[in-house]
Formats: structure tokens, C-alpha cells, sequence
């Protein structure tokens, strides 16, 4: 992914940046070690949500997430001394930005939803565990139920996959890599390969968002009212029957075009600015 030597003290950069005291290091981290800090994310989340189990379904949502996805991100950052607007992307976008990222919402909930169609259906087995954790979370409230799986996971996944990911892999294979590497390794964090797919179809064009941008603030927009699209629109009447009358291919078509359009088509005054 990079050529890291490995040769002392330049692996000190590689976590202790903020400790070093002789010579220079990188401005930014490499594939290989974001990579390593993808690795902690998901032993944290694998491991260490057990501790959670019998919490109340909020705790159990939030604090992982939290903990070992948004925490690895920002303690990277921090101690390999890497500036957060470089590294995390937490830089002010401009206005035109949050307008695409709100007006991509339904063609990203479309997307995921027609992918979601196109691949065969989980079994029963596979929803019962989370059913069951949806239904207590209902019960707090829709202002606990869309913090838990819209804000929240739209923050932590972001900083981890479109900020220390997309950072560290497109400096070792480039944008093209940067974007598919880490549109693959966010569909994984999911853990569930019925989630797979349409993960893995949101994530490239977040990490297309993030690149254009360079801020993370559209792409916890756009995650964030996905997450919540999905799970508000079954409960709209009349909604979950026309979505599922709506043609697969078609509804895919539809869904990547505008987000194409929003996120990659210049506006009519970057288009000018650029003939200048």
C-alpha cells in the first residue's frame, strides 16, 4: 500500500508522532497504518461490544460506536500529531456542498434499497437478534431511535472510513484506491454480508463526496439522512408498497445517476471559474 521502511525512528511516526522530538515525519499516515488503526476498530467493535450486551438498546448502539470506531479515529490523529482538517477532513464545506449532500439523500436511500432488492433475502435467523434491539430502541422515542442509528453512526463511521481511511490509502494507491479500499472496509465494518453490498455502494459515493470537498461534514450529512430514510419511509403509508413495486434495475439506475449528477457533475459556477 505505501513504501513504509520500517527503519528506526521512522516507525515512531506511525502513532507517536506527537512524542517524537528528532526530525521531521510524514504529513499525512499511510495505507499500512490506517490500516492498523481499521484493525483496532474492529477488534473493539468485535470484542468489546460483548461488555454491552445487557445495557438498554441505546447504550448498547451508541457506545461502541463511540468507543471503538470514532475513538481509534481521533486518537491516531492526535497522537501521530496530524492536523485534523488534513486527516479527518473536519474543515468547513462550502454551501453548495450541504445543498448536493441533502438533495442526494433519496438517491442514496434508493441505491442501497435497490441493491438490497437485487441480492437474496436474509433468513429469518439473521434479523431476530437486531428486531429485537430496534423494537426496545422504538420504545425510547424517534429522537433516541434516529440519534442512535442515523447521527451518531453517521459521525463515528465517517470520521473512521472517509476520514483515516480514505486519508492514509489514497496517499499509498491513489484516489481510485483510496475510494474502493475504503468503501470495501466500511461495507465491513457492518459485519453482515446481506449489508455488504449496499454498504459497500454508499461508501464510494461518500468517499466521491469527501475527496470533492475535502470536508466530512456532507458526508455525515448524507449518511446520517440515509440512515434515517431507511428507517423512517417503511412506517409512511402507501411508501413501503410503492418501493417495492419500483423495479430493481430501475430504481438503480435512478439512484446512481443523481447521485453521479450531485456529486460529481461540476455546478454552472464551477464550470465558469474553471473556462476562466
Amino acid at each position: 500500500l505505501d513504501n513504509e521502511r520500517f527503519c528506526y525512528p521512522g516507525l515512531v511516526r506511525a502513532g507517536w508522532g506527537r512524542f517524537r522530538t528528532w526530525g521531521k515525519g510524514p504529513s499525512a499516515p499511510n495505507g499500512l497504518e490506517v490500516m492498523g488503526v481499521f484493525a483496532i476498530a474492529v477488534g473493539g467493535m468485535t470484542m468489546g461490544a460483548a461488555l454491552f450486551q445487557q445495557t438498554s438498546a441505546p447504550i448498547l448502539i451508541a457506545v461502541p460506536l463511540i468507543l471503538f470506531v470514532a475513538t481509534p479515529a481521533l486518537l491516531h490523529c492526535w497522537l501521530g500529531a496530524y492536523r485534523p482538517a488534513d486527516i479527518l477532513l473536519l474543515t468547513r464545506p462550502p454551501g453548495r456542498a450541504i445543498a448536493r449532500a441533502v438533495a442526494a439523500i433519496p438517491f442514496a436511500i434508493l441505491l442501497s434499497l435497490a441493491v438490497g432488492n437485487l441480492q437474496p433475502a436474509a433468513p429469518p435467523s439473521d434479523h431476530t437478534a437486531f428486531e429485537a434491539i430496534i423494537a426496545e430502541l422504538h420504545s425510547y422515542g424517534p429522537i433516541i431511535e434516529l440519534l442512535c442509528l442515523a447521527v451518531i453512526p453517521g459521525i463515528c463511521e465517517e470520521l473512521l472510513c472517509r476520514g483515516t481511511l480514505l486519508s492514509g490509502l489514497s496517499r499509498g494507491t491513489g484516489a481510485a484506491g483510496g475510494v474502493l479500499v475504503s468503501a470495501f472496509l466500511f461495507a465491513c465494518l457492518h459485519m453482515s454480508p446481506y449489508r455488504f453490498l449496499p454498504q459497500l455502494s454508499l461508501g464510494i459515493f461518500l468517499a466521491l463526496l469527501a475527496l470533492r470537498y475535502r470536508s466530512l461534514i456532507p458526508c455525515v450529512i448524507l449518511h446520517a439522512g440515509h440512515n434515517a430514510g431507511v428507517l423512517i419511509l417503511p412506517d409512511i403509508p402507501g411508501v413501503s408498497d410503492a418501493l417495492e413495486k419500483l423495479p430493481p434495475l430501475a430504481a438503480l439506475g435512478v439512484g446512481v445517476l443523481g447521485l453521479w449528477i450531485l456529486i460529481m457533475m461540476p455546478s454552472r459556477s464551477e464550470r465558469h471559474h474553471l473556462a476562466k
